[in-house]
Order: C-alpha cells, then sequence, then structure tokens
C-alpha cells in the first residue's frame, strides 16, 4: 500500500513457483534455510500476503507461474509487457550472456548469464526423499491447491517420524529416571509426574504424526 500510494498507477505481478522447487532451490544456496520447515513458513507467508491482496483487497494484478515463465518465454512475457503497457520486443524473451557477464560472481544471479533453463522443474523429486516430499505438500497444501499444482502424494499426512520422537524423548526424558531413589525420597513424586508428563507429551507427538 506505501508503494501503490506513491506510485498509483503501478501494475502489481505475482510470480510464484512450486512450493516444493522453491524450498530445492533455497536449501542449495550460501545463507538460504537451514531447514525444510523454515522455507515452508516463508512460501506459506508470501502466497498469503498475495492472497490477501488481491482477494480481500481487490487489488489487480497479474498471476505468472515461473514454470510459465521459463517453459513459454515469448508467450508469458509478451502477456506481462502487454499487462505493464509497454511495447513487446522479442530481446525480452531470452537473456544477454554479454550484458549480464558481470553478475555471475552473485551466488544469486550467477543464472542471467545463461539461457533459461527451460527444465529447471521437478528438481525436489531427486533432491528430497518420499517422506520430505510429503512433510512439504502437507503444509502447503492450501496454496498448492490455490496455485493449481500437483501433489505426488495427495496430500498425505506424513507418518510418525521415529528419528523426531527419538530425539524429542531423548530431550524430555529425564537422565536420572533409570536410577533407583530411596522410597522416602521427596523427589519420587515429583519424578513420577515428569514421567506421566513425558509420556502424554511423545503419545500426543505420535498422534499428531499419525492422525488423519
Amino acid at each position: 500500500f506505501p508503494l501503490l500510494n506513491h506510485y498509483p498507477d503501478a501494475k502489481i505481478i505475482y510470480l510464484y513457483r512450486d512450493p516444493r522447487d522453491y524450498v530445492a532451490s533455497w536449501m542449495n544456496v550460501p545463507l538460504g534455510f537451514e531447514t525444510i520447515e523454515e522455507a515452508i513458513q516463508v512460501w506459506n507467508s508470501e502466497q498469503r500476503k498475495c492472497d490477501i491482496l488481491i482477494h480481500s483487497f481487490g487489488l489487480p494484478c497479474l498471476k505468472v507461474s515461473y514454470e510459465n515463465l521459463i517453459t513459454d518465454t515469448p508467450a508469458q512475457m509478451t502477456e506481462v509487457l502487454n499487462f505493464i503497457g509497454e511495447t513487446v520486443e522479442e530481446n525480452c524473451f531470452s537473456t544477454d550472456a554479454k550484458k549480464n557477464k558481470e553478475y555471475a560472481w552473485n551466488t544469486y544471479w550467477k543464472n542471467l548469464e545463461k539461457p533459461v533453463i527451460k527444465d529447471n522443474t521437478g528438481n525436489f523429486l531427486k533432491q528430497f526423499t518420499e517422506e520430505e516430499i510429503e512433510r512439504i505438500e502437507f503444509l502447503v497444501k492450501e496454496y498448492m491447491r490455490k496455485l493449481g499444482y500437483e501433489p505426488v502424494h495427495g496430500f498425505k499426512i506424513p507418518q510418525v517420524n521415529k528419528g523426531l520422537i527419538a530425539r524429542l524423548k531423548n530431550k524430555i526424558t529425564p537422565k536420572s529416571s533409570n536410577k533407583k531413589l530411596p522410597a522416602d525420597d521427596k523427589t519420587v513424586t515429583l519424578l513420577k509426574e515428569r514421567q506421566d508428563l513425558t509420556k502424554t507429551i511423545l503419545k500426543n507427538a505420535q498422534h499428531f504424526f499419525n492422525s488423519k
């Protein structure tokens, strides 16, 4: 809104990408995300903001998918140029390696000196395990559906992550739980309550991962 206040005639372009490839891409760059969940959180947040601007506030914008942009660049760029009121020029359908060479030092811009990578989709299938793909799809399913992306696993709820449960158990189980304490020790009651709480937490965690 501050931008529109300053540039009332601004045109808004909503560029989005398959969330699974988005996550895969950001996990491969320096200073990217450390975990899949961090990348998912950002992708969801970005789509939510755009969705609110378009459907709640009715801001006119052109939706452009990254996949259409790289697979049919002339058609998509023609639509973009028409939308912003610019003359259609074929130079906009490709990259200029010579002019963009000076940006090659930057990891984030290195592809600017290369031709459009038309097959740069579906990379997540080679990078992530089936469990990781299930987790991504389940956590982004709301906007995946709205943007028309088809899930590999039908938005299947991820099965219990045994490794995660084991690490959780190790973190919250008292180290002294296996030690024998005197029957009259006042800590026995407190320890038992903590063990009961631990069991409840683990049970709820397992229920979350397995629930349908």
